[in-house]
């Protein structure tokens, strides 16, 4: 069955986002469909998909860390709304897709090139398929933007836009030189195990909770929301980092950061950064975007990391840049 789009951007208010999330995953349940398929390693990925009547185009969503699909049904539903199809999955070692290591708290990939094939392969065996034929654009966010721009790298003509999202170029590393943190990891995998966590990280508390007196954010329903999912599902908390897990994402720069990499990416891109992000380094991000070859550049102000967790005023400001954009 084919969602029918109202072609209205309406945005909740905070006062109304926490009933109204739960109104909008039941409304998204009636339209979804569901599956798993084999990738690299003989993993399984879970993937969701939704079709809407008379699509203009397909719309990837690729996640961050540490994130999974249901965080996205407010997206995934304005993007409906709006007149796309959406296409998710949740990548490897996180939510319901395959793990590498037993422990479902630990941040694992035995290498960055598994989450870009897991895209291809989501796009070849299910956007492909379904898609009936329609441009193929991608929303990725964080992590999920690193994997996007690989990808497009190499894979020249499948995308026809994309949005990058606070994409992690460059991980923030607490002041410590980006090379100092990756010899770190590398010491301590060979010396230990590349699964174990690293030592030089502390553990993130998830319950929501245990963190309210001290994070304003959590005052905002969207940030609320999203912890009270994580603490509810063991699949949603993977969140110790692993040696393995830091060398791989901070290999990602020696790639990205590669004009003749980066000027592969010849679609229309935007770039969007927070200015207040503490997650990935700003300045890196905003020296790949000037390396893209049709690149704009947003910078949200007052916006944290996850542009789209923040208040309802920053929330529309960013998807109607985004839905003009999509066009």
């Amino acid at each position: 069955m084919n969602f029918t789009p109202s072609y209205q951007l309406n945005i909740l208010s905070e006062q109304e986002f926490p009933e109204k999330i739960k109104e909008i995953s039941e409304n998204l349940s009636h339209y979804e469909v569901k599956g798993t398929l084999t990738s690299v390693g003989d993993l399984e990925i879970s993937y969701t998909y939704y079709k809407t009547e008379n699509a203009k185009a397909n719309i990837v969503i690729l996640h961050g860390f540490t994130e999974f699909s249901v965080k996205y049904h407010e997206m995934i539903f304005m993007y409906l709304n709006m007149g796309y199809n959406v296409f998710i999955y949740d990548q490897r070692g996180h939510g319901y897709s395959g793990r590498q290591v037993e422990d479902l708290t630990l941040a694992y990939v035995e290498s960055f090139r598994q989450y870009v094939d897991d895209l291809k392969t989501i796009i070849d065996k299910v956007v492909k398929p379904s898609g009936d034929g329609l441009p193929i654009y991608i929303f990725s966010h964080s992590m999920g933007g690193a994997v996007a721009s690989i990808y497009i790298m190499e894979n020249r003509g499948v995308v026809k836009k994309a949005v990058l999202s606070s994409p992690m170029v460059v991980p923030i590393t607490a002041g410590i030189p980006s090379a100092v943190v990756s010899f770190a990891a590398k010491k301590e995998g060979k010396k230990h195990s590349w699964s174990d966590q690293f030592k030089y990280t502390k553990n993130s508390s998830s319950n929501p909770t245990a963190d309210t007196s001290v994070s304003e954010a959590l005052k905002l329903s969207r940030v609320r929301h999203t912890a009270l999912l994580h603490a509810g599902d063991k699949h949603y908390q993977n969140s110790r980092l692993t040696n393995r897990w830091i060398y791989e994402a901070l290999s990602v720069r020696k790639i990205l950061l590669k004009k003749k990499n980066a000027r592969k990416i010849d679609i229309p891109v935007l770039v969007i950064c927070a200015e207040g992000d503490t997650v990935v380094k700003k300045e890196k991000i905003e020296r790949f975007s000037r390396m893209l070859p049709n690149a704009a550049l947003v910078t949200m102000k007052e916006a944290k990391h996850t542009i789209f967790t923040g208040t309802s005023e920053c929330l529309e400001d960013y998807m109607s840049r985004i839905l003009a954009f999509f066009g």
